[in-house]
C-alpha cells in the first residue's frame, strides 16, 4: 500500500504491488498522480511495516498505472526480504505436489 498527501494536503492511499524491491528502494505500479521528489510511505501488507521514501522516477508512458521508482529514505534490507520471502511462500503453496506411487505401481 502507498500512503501520500493529496493535492489538498489530505491523506490518500492506494493498494499497489512492487515490480522490484531491494534494500534501497523499489519500482511500484501506481495510479496516483505523483511527482519526482514527492515523499511517500510504503506499507508492507504482510508485516505492516512502513517505509518512508522519495519518488525518483515516474514512467512517461500513460496508462491506468505507471511505474514509479522510489528510494527509501534509509536502507531497509528487511522490507524487501520479508516481501520476497512472502512471495516465495505463495509460490510454494502453488507448486503441484508430487504424487506418491504405491508399490504395486512400481
Amino acid at each position: 500500500m502507498v500512503l501520500a498527501q493529496g493535492t489538498d494536503n489530505k491523506p490518500v492511499s492506494e493498494e499497489t504491488r512492487t515490480v522490484t524491491v531491494n534494500a534501497h528502494g523499489a519500482m511500484i505500479l501506481l495510479g496516483l498522480n505523483v511527482s519526482i521528489g514527492q515523499l511517500l510511505t510504503l506499507r508492507n501488507a504482510r508485516t505492516g511495516e512502513d517505509v518512508a521514501c522519495r519518488v525518483v522516477y515516474v514512467s512517461p508512458h500513460e496508462s491506468e498505472k505507471r511505474q514509479v521508482g522510489v528510494d527509501f529514505m534509509k536502507p531497509c534490507p528487511d522490507f524487501g526480504a520479508s516481501l520476497f520471502l512472502h512471495l516465495i511462500g505463495q509460490l510454494e503453496v502453488l507448486k503441484p505436489k508430487a504424487t506418491q506411487r504405491s508399490k504395486s505401481e512400481i
